[in-house]
């Protein structure tokens, strides 16, 4: 027979089991695909045109 756990136990192991799933991912994180070390755009990035007011004299 298997133990029935309560319920606020039962979401309490699935919590930490969660947990410790989203540990691990993190050590095997794989290498981002563009670092922005060599100046390069990634091929999804789209122009942005930034217009920059003129400083008024005075």
């Amino acid at each position: 027979m298997s133990k029935q756990l309560p319920a606020e136990e039962e979401l309490e192991v699935h919590h930490k089991a969660g947990y410790l799933e989203d540990v691990d991912r993190e050590d095997e994180a794989p290498e981002p695909e563009f670092d922005g070390a060599e100046g390069d755009l990634p091929e999804d990035a789209e122009d942005v045109e930034i217009e920059i007011p003129e400083a008024e004299e005075g």
